[in-house]
């Protein structure tokens, strides 16, 4: 149990509070005896019955050791053989104590927790539930308390007969009490262990969860970074090689020039990313937005030229776009957009002209790709795959910050992003 909840207190000042009763009473019957004490005849009887009456105390003593070794760690069920022999001693010596002295009735309150007890423990190992064994037991001790002392001379009576059987029944209702406390007790340890267990397995998951996303981020920034310069280097250095071997010096040199300014922005691109992974995402972004987008669209097309490409973007931003000041997440989503969308064209839409416009409409910030290409299937690029994360990756980076991706597909494709956006001051 939990030894910080409230009801696992209270049922251990019951127990406590059995004892002190049982030693209450056991004293109270002790002390009659004593004062009744009178003539020779009466001080032998009544000498008997006080040492009938400290030996029961003596052997319900030893009883409460048995019970520290179960609270302890033993199990009550290890130790219901020593439980019955020390209710067995216990009714015994009560027994003979009520034979002697009529006052030892008092102690049959006490004797019927330990009654039901001890009859629980074993029934809980063989099965047995409550039933006759329970009611005979208990009749059987009230039957003793009263008519053992008539029989034995000590007068009698209703109040003799039915003293004894209101006591048994309060101190059977107030066991079923304390039982039925107990099992409440058991359920909340049980609520509060799963409670636990769920807690636990929640911060597990989410601590997976969040590496996850992590792990996915860090991906999708590599990708849209390292990887696509890493590809341009790759095609640039083919074509160097072929205008090489074809005597072209002067397209190799240009080439090559190209290929250390990707590799030189690679470079840079990769110390952002690292310096973003060590202290977070820059609060304000590095450049202007229409800067950031023409040095992307101006990149694409030297690679495409030099790879004999004639591929002609037009980039269009809106004088409105100054009038609001973007976020560094907003700005890194909308350049990460365009230098994928741009990609897919080259790779994939066989395009020849391409329109990126940047505007504000309505107090929305729009941004369209649009090329003139061939389309494409959007089940083949709306899930990762082992060469980038495509759309799915565009689509991850606008949500992020909160704004709508589109998709239209035909006789061309456009990229569209749709961003709600507050009028931001004046730069």
């Amino acid at each position: 149990m939990n030894p910080h909840s409230s009801l696992p207190r209270i049922l251990g000042t019951l127990r406590i509070a059995l004892h002190v009763v049982f030693a209450a009473l056991a004293g109270f019957a002790l002390v009659r005896v004593m004062v009744d004490v009178t003539g020779d005849a009466a001080s032998s009887r009544g000498v008997a019955a006080a040492g009938a009456i400290t030996l029961l105390a003596g052997v319900y003593l030893a009883g409460t050791v048995v019970e520290k070794r179960v609270a302890d760690g033993r199990s009550a069920r290890d130790l219901w053989p020593a439980a019955l022999w020390w209710l067995l001693a216990l009714l015994v010596l009560w027994t003979a104590a009520t034979a002697l002295s009529h006052h030892a009735v008092w102690l049959l309150f006490p004797l019927t927790f330990l009654i039901l007890a001890v009859l629980d423990i074993h029934g809980h190992r063989v099965g047995m539930t409550f039933g006759a064994v329970h009611v005979g037991v208990l009749l059987l001790a009230w039957a003793v308390g009263a008519f053992v002392p008539p029989v034995t001379g000590q007068g009698g009576g209703v109040a003799a007969v039915v003293g004894p059987g209101i006591g048994v029944v309060f101190a059977a209702g107030a066991y079923w009490t304390y039982r039925a406390l107990t099992a409440e007790a058991e359920r909340q340890r049980a609520t509060a262990d799963e409670l636990r267990r769920t807690r636990d397995r929640l911060l597990a998951t989410e601590k997976n969860a969040g590496r996850l996303e992590e792990r996915e981020r860090i991906s999708r920034d590599i990708h849209d970074t390292l990887a696509q310069g890493f590809n341009a280097v790759v095609l640039l250095s083919r074509a160097a090689t072929t205008a090489v071997r074809q005597r072209r010096e002067d397209d190799a040199v240009n080439q090559l020039a190209l290929i250390e300014r990707t590799a030189g922005d690679n470079l840079t691109e990769a110390r952002t990313l690292i310096r973003d992974l060590a202290t977070g995402m820059p609060d304000t972004p590095v450049e202007p937005v229409e800067d950031a987008l023409r040095r992307v669209v101006d990149d694409v097309v030297a690679t495409q030229r030099a790879l004999g490409d004639g591929l002609d973007i037009e980039l269009t931003v809106g004088d409105e776009v100054e009038e609001h000041v973007l976020s560094a997440a907003v700005q890194d989503a909308l350049v990460h957009v365009v230098k994928e969308s741009l990609t897919n064209v080259v790779k994939h839409a066989d395009a020849r002209v391409v329109h990126v416009r940047l505007a504000v409409e309505d107090g929305v910030l729009v941004l369209d790709v649009d090329d003139d290409g061939r389309g494409i299937d959007l089940a083949e690029v709306t899930r990762p795959s082992g060469d980038g994360y495509g759309l799915t990756g565009m689509r991850l980076r606008v949500s992020e910050v909160g704004g709508d991706f589109d998709v239209l597909t035909g006789s061309g494709t456009c990229v569209s992003v749709r961003l709600g956006l507050p009028r931001g001051v004046q730069p």
